[in-house]
Formats: C-alpha cells, structure tokens, sequence
C-alpha cells in the first residue's frame, strides 16, 4: 500500500489549493466595498453602486456611517465650539459659531486639513449668515448688530451695518441694496447706501418669535417658532400691519426653505415633521407632511429634485444620533445620507448637488456627504 501514498498526498494538496483559490477570488470580490459591521468600515453603504467621495478632504475616522451616499468626509475639524449656519459658494464653505464670544469662519469646499479661517471674531452669539457676491453678512444676536465682511480682508475689515435694540435672528439678502432680518416680534427691513443701513419695519410687532426667513426674490417667508405657530409671507416692499399666513397651527416651524412653487419647512420637536405648502396657498388645510416621526427636525433645504433636512437627535442618546436626510419634494424615496451624527443643524447643497454640507454642532465640525 506504501506505493499508493504520494497519490493520496498530491490529492490533499490539489484540494487545498482549490479551496485557497476560491478564498482569494471571494477576497477580491470584496475588495473596496465596505461590509456592515466590519473593523474600520466607517459608512453603512446600502447600494453596492454609490461611490465614495473624493478623499480630498479628511475622512472621518467614526460615527460617520451614511445610509446611501457613501462616507461622511470631515470638511473642517476645529470648527468652534457650536458651528451653527451656513452658507457656500463655488469656492468655499462659511459658518457661524455660535458661541459667546463666537466667530465667523470659513474654509474651501474640499477642506481645510491645517485648519479654518477665521472671518470675525469675538462675536455675540452669530447666529444666520448669507454669502452674496464677494461680501460675507451675519447676524449677532447678542451684540445687537447686524455685520459685513469683504470675503477676503483682515478680521479688522468687519463692519456693522445696524447696531439694534433688539437681538436679530435669522438674515436673507434679497439684493446688494435690500437686507432683511428677524427680531423677537417682528421682521425688520434695511435700506443699504454705502455703509449705512436705514433700518425700519416690514410687519408689525405681533410676529411671535419669526425665524427662518428666506426669500425668492419677490416674497418673503418665515416660520412663527412657538407652538401653533403659522408659515408667514410679505413682499419685499412691506407688509404693515398683516403678513399673509400660507399654513397656520404649525408645530414650533423652525426653519424654512423656498423654491419656485412651494414653500418648506421644518417643525423641531422631538416627533417633528418635514412640510409643504403652496406660496399662493392662503389659511389652513393646504399644508402637506413629507415627513413625520422625525427627531427634532432642523435645516432645511431644497433644489431643483429634492429636499433635504437634518434632525438633532434624541436626547436619550445625547444628541449623538442626528441625521442628515433627503426626499423627493412629495415627500416619497426617503434617504438617510448620514446617520450617528452629533447634532447636526444647518444643511446646505452645492450647484451641482453633488456634495451635502452640513454643521455638526454637537462634536464642532462642519461635514459633508455624496449626494447619490
């Protein structure tokens, strides 16, 4: 029987290498995708088909998983310790960090691995800010003040454009001349000549906490945050005594966005919602939900397919399961493009929507995400 054992042994070796060859294709099959679950997979991928972003800025080494967009990228780190607004531009991502003293900073789209740029310090509490042309305007709810900055200059170059009585909230730049604000009863309208902004009422004082203010050029619309709270809308030119209310019995609107039909909004509270309304719609009954059971709801967006929204998270988890998510504007083919996030707030989309920017306020960064 001796003679017969080298053929056995070639036998087990041939199996063997059979099976270690059919490891190695399975390995390569998986290669660049990142299985749920395994160590150091940072994103929950759920389509074998997204692709990744483009690495240009930092990846997030955690809590970074997005359900169908790819990786969570990490645009600035150290971006203060309460990022809040923001807007963008071709070039560059900007933000207000809320905080007392708080600052404006920015940073290119693709990130800023050796750190943000600091726009304005020493800030009371900025809170709204808006890019428009080569100039960077910003409320500061706790100085009172209302602020511009040339994009590029010195932090000395911030100049206050009104100095008010009342704390100012949420900001829309309508043209290089027209400037809009919230205060706590009402929504105030400036004038721009030069430096000089003569401020006066565009409603009455009976506005009960309006914020979100955005514009489309003609109209202005805004929420009512407090319980029962209604959608608001003015033209430009004024509206005293009566804005017209679009959607009324909202629950805390919060913030706000508009396109070229509708108008939408998020209402922030721990079961909250994502809706819609007609700007021509008039009263109650046409507001529309396009998403409900949402955990405090917060920046809204919206462009040309889709809307887009974070929610804060649940306060069980200490904020730390927040959401960035999108939807079609009826409200079908919801997304998560990021889950596991700290408190994220303001939602932003570039031109192309092919990147999702948001703040993190809850861990100090400003973060973005592929828009599948």
């Amino acid at each position: 029987m001796r003679p017969a054992e080298p053929r056995i042994a070639l036998t087990l070796f041939s199996l063997f290498m059979s099976f270690f060859a059919a490891h190695c294709a399975l390995v390569a099959g998986l290669e660049g995708h990142c299985v749920r679950g395994a160590p150091g997979c940072t994103s929950d991928v759920e389509s074998s088909d997204v692709e990744s972003s483009d690495g240009s800025a930092e990846a997030e080494p955690d809590g970074g998983r997005a359900g169908d967009a790819g990786e969570v990228v990490i645009v600035a780190a150290n971006a203060g310790s309460t990022p809040w607004a923001l807007a963008l531009d071709s070039d560059n991502v900007y933000w207000t960090n809320k905080a007392q003293p708080g600052s404006v900073m920015m940073c290119p789209v693709t990130g800023c691995p050796a750190g943000a740029v600091t726009i304005a310090s020493n800030q009371g509490d900025p809170t709204s800010i808006v890019v428009r042309g080569d100039s960077v305007y910003w409320t500061a709810s706790g100085d009172g003040t209302v602020m511009t900055k040339p994009i590029r200059g010195s932090d000395a170059g911030a100049h206050v454009l009104a100095s008010l009585r009342e704390s100012p909230g949420s900001l829309a730049v309508v043209s290089a001349t027209q400037l809009f604000w919230t205060e706590p009863t009402r929504v105030a309208r400036c004038e721009l000549s030069g430096n000089r902004c003569a401020t006066d009422p565009l409603t009455g004082g009976n506005e009960g906490s309006p914020t979100g203010l955005v514009s489309d050029g003609t109209d202005l619309f805004w929420g009512q945050n407090s319980q029962g709270g209604g959608i608001r809308t003015c033209p430009v030119s004024g509206c005293v005594p009566d804005p017209v209310t679009l959607a009324s019995t909202q629950n805390a609107p919060s913030y706000v966005a508009v396109d070229a039909t509708s108008v939408y909004w998020t209402n922030r509270v721990d079961d909250g919602s994502v809706m819609a309304a007609p700007k021509t719609g008039i009263g109650s009954g046409t507001a529309t939900t396009l998403a409900s059971g949402q955990p405090q709801p917060a920046g809204i967006y919206v462009d040309g397919a889709h809307v887009y929204w974070t929610t804060l998270g649940t306060q069980k988890n200490g904020f730390k399961d927040g959401t960035v998510m999108r939807a079609d504007k009826s409200g079908k083919n919801q997304i998560t493009l990021a889950k596991d996030q700290a408190a994220p707030m303001t939602v932003v989309v570039d031109a192309m929507s092919k990147f999702v920017y948001f703040t993190s306020s809850g861990d100090g960064s400003v973060k973005r995400v592929q828009n599948p």
